[in-house]
């Protein structure tokens, strides 16, 4: 017979053996606080003002960050924003965008996977050279 204490314990057991907690770990992205040395190293755009006035990217730069379209722009901070976007009509390798950009931001076109809203970021040094 298993007394009621050794019951609870159980239950206890069986509670803190189904929770897993990864370091480095922040509700899927990664965890700022943890050093992996430097931020990552983006290249920016600008989104395309089309002569009817209408607002173009390229279709590689619309991308799902967890299940919502849109893209990263680059803050003031030099920080990773997701910004939410509402699509338009498809042309060959650009998307119109109906709502969620002005045509001023920056947006980042690189690394996805390690982006996530608020990451700090590097700005590509031959990029920056080349548009001077």
């Amino acid at each position: 017979m298993i007394s009621a204490n050794e019951l609870k314990a159980v239950r206890f057991s069986i509670i803190l053996g189904s929770i897993l907690i990864l370091p480095g770990y922040n509700g899927g992205h990664a965890d700022s606080s943890v050093n992996t040395g430097y931020p990552p190293l983006v290249s920016i755009v600008s989104p395309k003002i089309m002569p009817d006035g209408s607002i173009r990217i390229a279709r590689e730069q619309f991308i799902k960050h967890i299940g919502t379209p849109g893209v990263f722009i680059l803050s003031p901070e030099n920080r990773a924003r997701f910004r939410m976007l509402k699509a338009g009509k498809i042309y060959g390798q650009s998307i119109e965008i109906i709502s969620g950009l002005s045509g001023d931001e920056k947006i980042l076109t690189a690394p996805f996977g390690s982006l996530f809203d608020g990451s700090p970021v590097r700005i590509n040094d031959n990029q920056a050279r080349t548009k001077q």
